[in-house]
């Protein structure tokens, strides 16, 4: 898995307040959601609702391992909304109401990503090609967290590997 988070991330603590993602320690406990359906790991890859079914009530996730890279390019969403890494998960929502987790580098302008508990317009994502520091996080039980105020995905057994 390669690192996710741009140098600069804001991550929502579960306290109420942020951290810096290069200013997060092993330990700290997170913003999250319990989300119907989505339990550990890879299930993200399967996981699929809509927006009649979906339920995302407020939890929290404790930080249990971070790690540090580098990556060759990033995705730039909204116009600086969030920096992050091609395959990085997003919880997303096409127009037909259907919800799942797509990776970063294929979000388009025809999906909404869930941003501070609303669903908001992706108006743009641009592939930036620019070596950046950046940081994969795990966090448990619930495998999910606030960046930038977007609900993403952390992704199981954390390996370092250099970007691409």
């Amino acid at each position: 898995v390669d690192p996710c988070h741009v140098e600069g991330t804001v991550i929502s603590m579960a306290n109420g307040t942020t951290k810096l993602v290069e200013n997060l320690k092993v330990g700290d406990i997170l913003d999250s959601f319990d989300i119907k359906g989505l339990s550990d790991n890879d299930e993200w890859k399967s996981f699929k609702t809509n927006a009649m079914e979906f339920k995302a009530p407020k939890s929290s996730a404790k930080l249990v391992k971070i790690i540090k890279g580098t990556y060759k390019n990033y995705q730039d969403i909204n116009s600086g909304l969030t920096k992050i890494t091609n395959e990085h998960p997003v919880l997303i929502k096409r127009p037909d109401g259907e919800i799942f987790f797509k990776q970063a580098l294929y979000i388009d302008t025809t999906d909404m990503i869930y941003v501070n508990e609303k669903w908001t317009k992706v108006e743009s994502n641009e592939t930036i090609h620019e070596t950046v520091n950046t940081y994969s996080i795990n966090v448990e039980d619930e495998d999910v967290y606030i960046a930038d105020g977007i609900l993403c995905h952390n992704v199981g057994d954390l390996q370092v590997k250099v970007g691409l």
